[in-house]
């Protein structure tokens, strides 16, 4: 939760791996009020090793998004259609990243030792889309790493697909 004067952040407790090492203690601990800003969190035990991260407490809403219309085509002889997809609009609309990934990518296929056997392959925003339903999904990121997201979609029908007047 946050207020004027920051927020409460909780999380997880350290775990004493070894056994031997004493009580873990966090300073803060989990519940406390965390100012606005960055404030280092250590963690020690009696006896042995410590750490530390940090708590970045902001006082700005997350970002929003806002998709644009969905997209209505015909497909060419060749059974794709070029469509200008648009563009989002984000709250804020500066400093922040905003990225499109169509449905239609394909992810990345690994082995069981982690190596890759066929690299991901994504498809340009402006590539041509085949007849059917392709998904935009639009992500915004602002500094802190929060995101928002929408999708649009961009619906190709086949030649005279969406004519539903009689023949003469």
């Amino acid at each position: 939760s946050t207020g004027p004067s920051g927020a409460i952040v909780n999380f997880a407790s350290a775990i004493n791996v070894d056994g031997d090492c004493g009580a873990i203690s966090a300073n803060p601990s989990s519940g406390s009020l965390f100012p606005i800003g960055v404030t280092t969190v250590n963690v020690s035990s009696g006896s042995g090793p410590s750490c530390s991260f940090t708590v970045t407490v902001v006082d700005t809403p997350a970002p929003t998004i806002s998709c644009p219309v969905d997209k209505i085509a015909t497909a060419d002889g060749t059974g794709f259609a070029t469509v200008s997809v648009g563009a989002p609009t984000t709250s804020p609309s500066t400093g922040v990243t905003v990225v499109g990934r169509r449905s239609d990518d394909t992810p990345a296929v690994y082995d069981e030792d982690g190596q890759v056997v066929t690299p991901e392959v994504i498809v340009p925003l402006n590539a041509p889309y085949p007849i059917g339903t392709t998904g935009i999904t639009w992500t915004v990121t602002d500094e802190f790493g929060r995101t928002a997201t929408c999708t649009q979609r961009i619906v190709v029908h086949t030649a005279c697909a969406s004519d539903t007047a009689p023949p003469t």
